[in-house]
């Protein structure tokens, strides 16, 4: 039986409710929570666990447009995203359910949920879609880049970047809003204690589209087994990564927006 996890955004546990009731004839396992929206005591890590694990089929993310609209919401969804994707694959199914009258565009959110299914939380067929996803095959997702988030009170928030197969001559990120106070490289997977960084460089400003992105960078070679972290404070909207050569003509950069 497919294991579903529930976000349900509305701070009254009753709308949360009323979904479980539509869900319940189809006979799926829900879990589930109300959102906490609590960056600094990082509540969003908090479903992570579940929503990572291979049994956990689909995730449902419940709200309004107006239940979207707080940047500290959007954020850490986003980042809670980031991070189920990192294990589950780009293609791991999300499926937003809109429970007011007023349109929820995917395309208006954070990237990570820019290609999930939206269904009406009164759609007559709501149960029925949610099992037929349920059900689908996860195919495989082609991506240039890995990236991933780490995070823990006291210790920060933390990005790692890298390239999903071959190598970076070199590493970029930079953020749009926010700030970078620490980086380093490390293996894949575990933030470094000590790291030996060849001519990082701190405070490069680029500019994309009218935004502006401030930049950290090394000119460490990383591999598909290696990775570039960075610690983040504050709320960026967007992050900007990918190989770094100063001597390049061009810059072959990832941007994802987080709010």
């Amino acid at each position: 039986m497919p294991s579903l996890f529930l976000t349900s955004l509305p701070p009254d546990p009753r709308s949360a409710q009323a979904l479980l009731a539509a869900l319940k004839p189809y006979g799926l396992a829900v879990q589930g929570r109300l959102w906490a929206d609590d960056l600094e005591r990082m509540a969003w890590l908090g479903p992570a666990e579940v929503l990572r694990h291979p049994d956990t089929a689909l995730w449902l993310v419940a709200g309004s447009a107006g239940d979207w609209a707080a940047p500290t919401v959007r954020y850490g969804l986003a980042l809670l995203a980031l991070k189920v994707q990192a294990a589950r694959g780009a293609n791991f199914p999300f499926i937003l359910v809109n429970t007011s009258a007023d349109p929820l565009d995917p395309q208006s959110l954070p990237d990570p949920f820019r290609g999930a299914a939206m269904i009406p939380a009164g759609h007559p067929q709501l149960g029925a879609k949610v099992t037929a996803a349920a059900h689908l095959p996860v195919a495989p997702a082609e991506v240039e880049y890995r990236l991933e988030v780490h995070a823990a009170p006291g210790l920060g928030t933390w990005f790692e970047v890298g390239p999903a197969a071959g190598s970076w001559s070199g590493a970029l990120f930079g953020v749009d809003g926010g700030r970078i106070d620490a980086h380093g490289v490390g293996p894949r997977g575990l933030l470094p204690h000590k790291a030996v960084l060849k001519y990082p460089q701190k405070g490069i400003v680029l500019r994309l589209e009218e935004r502006e992105f401030t930049a950290w960078a090394v000119r460490n070679v990383i591999s598909a087994g290696e990775s570039y972290y960075l610690r983040v404070w504050d709320l960026p909207a967007q992050i900007l990564f990918g190989p770094y050569d100063p001597a390049g003509d061009d810059l072959d950069l990832h941007r994802v927006r987080l709010q």
